[in-house]
């Protein structure tokens, strides 16, 4: 007889009924790690899965098979087109460091250009003359 203290007060989570359900035969599972010489033997039945063979054909003559492309080559040419546009547009984006050597070039040119206009503003712009200090009046 159980106890009526250790008994449980309780319903068994949900988790507890899947298991119960799960199907388990250990000596399957013995099987399966049964050690060969070719290894553990797998779980999956060996029964026949796959399609009956055609029939033999006896005269020798074959199916005409139609020329065509092969089934999804269309997917590697949609892959190879996606990869080119991907690298046409790479190659078209400037490199970040050609850019700033640009700017680098352009703010230098600019800076030049500004101080030739400075100099020749200098040498534009008339000299005060200042009267001798001794002819004051």
């Amino acid at each position: 007889m159980i106890d009526e203290a250790k008994r449980p007060t309780e319903p068994p989570p949900d988790w507890a009924y899947d298991w119960g359900r799960v199907p388990y035969n250990p000596m399957e599972d013995a099987r399966a790690f049964n050690m060969t010489t070719s290894g553990p033997s797998p779980m999956t039945p060996r029964g026949e899965t796959a399609a009956p063979a055609p029939p033999a054909n006896t005269s020798g003559w074959q199916a005409e098979h139609g020329l065509g492309p092969q089934p999804g080559i269309n997917l590697i040419d949609r892959m190879c087109i996606n990869a080119d546009q991907r690298e046409r547009a790479q190659a078209q984006r400037p490199d970040l460091m050609q850019v700033m050597m640009m700017m680098t070039q352009q703010q230098n040119q600019i800076i030049a250009a500004l101080a030739a206009l400075v100099a020749r503003m200098e040498d534009q712009t008339p000299k005060k003359v200042s009267a001798p200090k001794d002819k004051q009046p």
